[in-house]
């Protein structure tokens, strides 16, 4: 027999007289009692645990019977016969304790009505007062008993209950408990929602009494501690809840958009809620998740549900969050000792004696009760007994036996502590609280398995416990994944996910940049290429191809600058776009310095050579002179961009535009964000390549009245002003559209666009006319002998007028540069041309004149009979000697610095 330890003192302390207690003891004495086992007669103290089991409903009747209150009524059973025969089989401090303590402890017990305390503790006969109470399981209940037992001065030590109000001294004095307390239990709940799942909304439903609402304010405090973005919403259901107020109960929690329940209700309260919430659609429906606490232990066990049913959909996939003892070491070997006690027939049938109702209920005869075990409550009230026996046996003074309440008790919240089947039991002196570092806590995730019942041909559904994670010394350590509602192990946001607007780059926005850049890189690789295919052309050799290709070059990197400013959250990460952001500085600014600083250089050029020219003085201008300006621009440029990448680069930063109820954004954007610093280097780099368009548009300027062979620099000016206006106009655009990512791309690509083009179109496309006209005039000139003997004579004749002003780097080297027509600005030769227009008209009357002259003086001669016709045209001759029609003589009469005006511009005003 397992128990024939406690049954021989039970019944020794149910017959042999006991001496009365001395005042404040609380051990009964039996003296001069004579032990069989060391063959000694001495005096033997008896300690009476009073265990406090809730072993039935009360308000449903006898009927209705709890698992876990005689599972721990039988642990307590079996605590108690371990230490009266020292076996330390469990606990080696416990080992011969019989033989070095003279305690032996009984237990009786009773149901938690304050009607049953009150009457065990104020009995008259004082022969079997209790020494001790282990108990309650609900808090509610031990508050008030512990009140009542710590003004009779016994100590009583709880198993079950966690509420972190009886940590009050002051109103529970004696009150001690093997388990942690809410505040414990809280911190590990509130680090696996916060830190697992990543919550940081919640509701937390809770029975409206001492107990739920004090585990709410551990979880309010714990959350204050170690998740304060965490919002925790409490929904209390009176103990006495209807179905009315269940239904607004879960209206609330529907109400609140929450997605994650943790419920702390009674036992028979579970299927009502979960019932209602699954009708309301908060549960089941794959985007709720149901965790609930320790009172949840044993809902689900042997049960069944057809599947697709309410509650199987329910149900399926919550969890239940508890501190536990079951995953310690010693759970194994307690585990074999409870089922060697029930194997036993005359312990079972001794239990039913000492164990009120224990006979008859279902678990007397059932197979599956004790094995396994299901409740952890069992192990904790084992501690309990086990602390409550060596405490006592530590404080015994061995002369006469007496211990008091207050030496009891002291000596139990002090105890060092001991390796129990719990884990290592150490209580906080100040609470007689368990230490929460000193135990387990445990996710249990129900997780549902089918079977085709043969009667119906149904599918039903059971519901197994699986350990999916564990917290221990502060930290949760996963086991298995967790299966949620949804069937996935992937847990569903705290509240519902936002419709959330990135204002994302549209693709019709992306399809027009594409095409612009495209366009522009076509246009700076097609005009490069141009030029190397007609290098050796005049054209190309006096337009310096040097310059050309940089134009080119610093367009195409200006071009591509629109690939990366099209990066967003779409394409990279934030890292790619970061780097994104960074290159669409580095190619515009390097490109943009490239092109202007190459055409400041053109134009200063012919500006040098007009200042010498109008010296009359010879002067040779090579490429490295010009591109001084180009490697100074340029190597600033790249300097300022370097220090910025390391120092202070830009940063792609996502703006939050509009946020839910919850606070979680509904619209964001995306912006390359200028850190602190960043400026530093972006306003230098803008004011320097702003210098660069100034000094272009001045020297353009200064070259507005020189007429060259190609007039380069003012279609580089009207480039330069086409600029200007864009970003004039685009500019504040821009600077308006900062918050909408699709009009920057957009009024971005464009300006980018558009001095690209203004920029190579300018530049190229009358020099590819320019020669097009060429080689047309060629091909005309090769037609026929005399049309290209005219032709050559007609430009024989422009060249030798117009060369003795033409002003050249190097004559030997004329093909090599661009003629400078003339000196004269347009002013000048705009009066040249009205002078010539005068005299052009005066000449057209004069020989109108003299053609009158001519008609009557022939009409004369017809009418003179007696004259020869020698005289006639000797006269004929005389008139047209006097008339000056010949362009010659018109050329004659004009001033003496006409010399450059070609005769097709002459002929053009005569037409």
């Amino acid at each position: 027999m397992v128990l024939s330890s406690l049954r021989k003192w039970q019944e020794l302390s149910e017959t042999t007289d006991i001496i009365p207690r001395e005042k404040a003891s609380v051990l009964d004495v039996v003296q001069n009692y004579y032990d069989e086992e060391d063959d000694t007669t001495k005096n033997i103290a008896l300690c009476n645990i009073i265990s406090l089991m809730p072993l039935h409903d009360v308000d449903s009747g006898p009927s209705s019977y709890f698992v876990f209150g005689y599972e721990a009524a039988i642990a307590i059973a079996l605590a108690i016969d371990h230490l009266n025969q020292g076996n330390g089989t469990l606990v080696e401090e416990v080992d011969g304790l019989n033989q070095r303590c003279s305690i032996r402890f009984t237990s009786k017990y009773i149901g938690h009505t304050l009607k049953q305390i009150n009457s065990r503790v104020n009995n008259d006969n004082s022969t079997r007062l209790p020494s001790a109470v282990l108990g309650a399981f609900r808090s509610a209940v031990s508050s008030p008993s512990s009140i009542v037992t710590g003004l009779y001065g016994f100590p009583q030590i709880s198993g079950a209950s966690t509420s972190a109000a009886l940590d009050d001294k002051d109103q529970y004095p004696k009150f001690a408990r093997t388990i942690p307390s809410d505040d414990g239990v809280a911190e590990a709940i509130i680090e696996y929602f916060d830190e697992t799942l990543g919550l940081d909304h919640l509701v937390v439903m809770n029975i409206n009494d001492s107990f739920g609402n004090s585990y709410v304010r551990a979880l309010k405090n714990a959350a204050t501690k170690l998740a304060p973005n965490m919002t925790i919403v409490q929904i209390p259901i009176d103990e006495t809840a209807d179905d009315e107020t269940i239904r607004g109960a879960i209206a609330f929690i529907k109400a609140s958009k929450y997605n994650h329940i943790f419920c702390i209700v009674l036992f028979s309260y579970y299927d009502k809620i979960m019932m209602e919430a699954s009708r309301m659609g908060v549960a089941g429906d794959g985007e709720h998740n149901w965790l609930f606490s320790d009172l949840f232990s044993g809902v689900l066990n042997d049960r069944e549900f057809e599947k697709g049913s309410s509650l199987q959909l329910a149900y399926r996939g919550t969890g239940m969050l508890k501190s536990s003892a079951m995953v310690g070491g010693k759970y194994p070997a307690f585990a074999s000792s409870i089922r060697a006690l029930k194997d036993n027939a005359d312990d079972f049938r001794y239990l039913s004696r000492i164990i009120p109702d224990f006979d008859q209920t279902p678990y007397y005869d059932s197979k599956s009760f004790l094995d396994p075990i299901q409740f952890d409550y069992a192990m904790f009230f084992y501690d309990a007994a086990i602390l409550l026996g060596l405490a006592a046996c530590d404080a015994i003074r061995r002369d006469d036996l007496m211990l008091t309440g207050d030496d009891l008790y002291n000596n139990i919240v002090n105890y060092p502590g001991f390796q129990g089947v719990s884990g290592n039991v150490i209580l906080d002196p100040m609470t007689g609280t368990r230490m929460p570092s000193s135990t387990f806590y445990t996710l249990t995730n129900f997780v549902q398995e089918e079977r085709i019942d043969p009667e119906t041909g149904n599918i039903m559904v059971k519901f197994n416990s699986v350990l999916t994670d564990q917290y221990f010394n502060g930290t949760w350590t996963p086991i298995v994944p967790y299966v949620f509602n949804d069937g996935t192990t992937k847990p569903s946001l705290g509240i519902p996910a936002p419709a959330l607007d990135s204002n994302p780059i549209q693709s019709w926005v992306r399809a027009i940049a594409c095409i612009l850049c495209a366009s522009g890189i076509l246009l700076s690789i097609g005009f490069a290429l141009w030029t190397w295919y007609r290098r050796s052309t005049r054209i190309i050799l006096a337009s310096q191809p040097f310059f050309l290709y940089l134009i080119c070059g610093g367009c195409f990197l200006m071009a591509t600058a629109i690939i990366p400013l099209q990066f967003d959250k779409e394409i990279a990460d934030t890292n790619g776009c970061t780097i994104a952001c960074n290159a669409t500085v580095w190619l515009a600014f390097i490109g943009f310095a490239i092109v202007f600083s190459s055409i400041v250089s053109k134009t200063h050029r012919i500006n040098l050579l007009m200042q010498n020219a109008n010296r009359y003085s010879r002067i040779k201008v090579t490429v490295r002179d010009t591109v001084i300006p180009v490697v100074v621009l340029v190597s600033f440029n790249i300097i300022l961009l370097s220090l910025m990448a390391a120092l202070h680069p830009l940063t792609y930063e996502i703006e939050v535009v509009k946020v839910d109820e919850f606070g979680q954004p509904e619209e964001t954007h995306g912006y390359c964000a200028a850190m602190n610093g960043t400026l530093y280097y972006l306003i230098p780099l803008s004011l320097l390549n702003l210098s660069s368009v100034i000094v272009a548009i001045f020297e353009c300027w200064r070259a507005r009245n020189i007429a060259t062979e190609f007039a380069e620099s003012q279609y580089i000016f009207k480039a330069l002003i086409s600029i200007v206006l864009v970003v004039f106009i685009g500019g504040p655009i821009l600077f308006i559209a900062m918050d909408n990512p699709n009009a920057m791309v957009f009024v971005s690509s464009g300006i980018i666009f558009v001095a690209v083009c203004a920029i190579l179109l300018l530049m190229f496309v009358p020099k590819i006319m320019y020669h097009r006209k060429l080689q047309i005039e060629k091909a005309k000139n090769g037609a026929g002998a005399s049309g290209r003997t005219s032709r050559m004579s007609s430009y024989t004749n422009f060249s030798s007028s117009s060369r003795s002003t033409e002003f050249n780097l190097n004559d030997n080297k004329s093909q090599e540069t661009e003629r400078i027509i003339t000196t004269k600005t347009k002013k000048e030769l705009c009066e040249e041309i009205r002078l010539l227009k005068k005299q052009l008209k005066r000449a057209k009357s004069e020989r109108a004149n003299r053609l009158e002259e001519n008609e009557s003086l022939m009409k004369e001669s017809h009418s003179c009979e007696g004259e020869g016709d020698s005289d006639g045209k000797v006269g004929l001759q005389m008139i047209e000697e006097s008339c000056p029609t010949s362009m010659q003589e018109i050329q004659d009469d004009l001033p003496s610095n006409h010399e450059d005006i070609p005769t097709s511009s002459l002929d053009e005003e005569k037409g």
